[in-house]
């Protein structure tokens, strides 16, 4: 499991940004804040100056991940 946290490690910073400005200084995570938060699937991000949905990101660094494993070659795609 610890592996996958790794990968997946790089996209923090996009979800805590995104709950803070989706909820700002609320105290408690509504269903409300939840709905807003789900919002996350739909931001872009840059990838090797390509535009993902952060679904597609996620799925290009993990591929990127075995394409490095594969050759011995390449970079990690990451945000």
């Amino acid at each position: 499991m610890a592996w996958a946290d790794d990968l997946i490690e790089p996209y923090r910073h996009l979800v805590e940004r995104i709950v803070f400005e989706e909820c700002g200084e609320m105290t408690v995570f509504n269903p409300q804040a939840r709905l807003r938060t789900l919002g996350l699937i739909g931001r872009t991000v840059i990838l090797s100056d390509l535009e993902f949905r952060l679904p597609a990101a996620l799925r290009e660094t993990i591929a990127s991940y075995v394409r490095v494993l594969e050759s011995g070659a390449g970079r990690l795609a990451l945000p």
